[in-house]
């Protein structure tokens, strides 16, 4: 998903393509980005898709005042959560999903393997845009690599041992192979309809 780019004054930045269904992309044509063709063609290739659209626009938005989500954009939605509940496809903030893109493609690493398993040791993020660093368990989440057997690999961020609370170990996908990774992100169940302004000042305010 990332893309290396450089300004005429040498700065310069990662950009990222999001992708809309080439026609207006509003609260009532969600449906046309998030639907079982589209999903399937994104779990079939393993890929990443940022989703674009604009809830505050209808596409007929001169005729409607008060846009709201139409019930098919609703019915679109809800296809979305089911493939989530069954581990098809994770849903995730753009800026995570970023994150993860960046740690996938551009880990150091090395794995050695002892007696007891596999030793994973990552050294660094090599970050060709805004140089290289010493990754955070938060920056490596979701990051996962094949082990023979993950009940005896073990993951370490530049020798220090990763907390078992923070892995992930996983057992045999259909490529018939094991894997340990560094957990996702908990989930955020937090119903932020019920907010008052009060309460999103407060939380973004820090």
């Amino acid at each position: 998903m990332l893309v290396p780019a450089t300004f005429r004054d040498n700065s310069k930045v990662w950009h990222f393509s999001r992708y809309s269904s080439g026609s207006r992309p509003c609260a009532d044509t969600i449906d046309i980005i998030l639907n079982t063709k589209n999903l399937d063609a994104l779990v079939r290739a393993n890929q990443f898709e940022i989703a674009y659209t604009h809830f505050g626009y209808w596409s007929d938005n001169s005729n409607r005042v008060d846009p709201e989500l139409s019930p098919a954009s609703i019915d679109a939605f809800r296809l979305l959560k089911a493939y989530q509940d069954e581990g098809k496809i994770l849903v995730a903030r753009t800026s995570r999903l970023l994150r993860y893109n960046l740690a996938l493609e551009y880990s150091v690493f090395t794995a050695n393997q002892q007696n007891q398993g596999v030793t994973i040791n990552i050294t660094a993020i090599r970050d060709t845009q805004f140089g290289d660093f010493t990754p955070t368990v938060n920056d490596l989440r979701g990051v996962t690599f094949y082990v023979t057997a993950s009940s005896k690999a073990q993951i370490y961020i530049r020798d220090q041992v990763v907390r078992e609370s923070e892995i992930q170990r996983n057992p045999a996908d259909e490529t018939g192979n094991q894997s340990i990774g560094v957990k996702w992100f908990e989930p955020d169940y937090t119903d932020y309809t019920t907010w008052t302004l009060a309460d999103v000042n407060r939380r973004f305010s820090h």
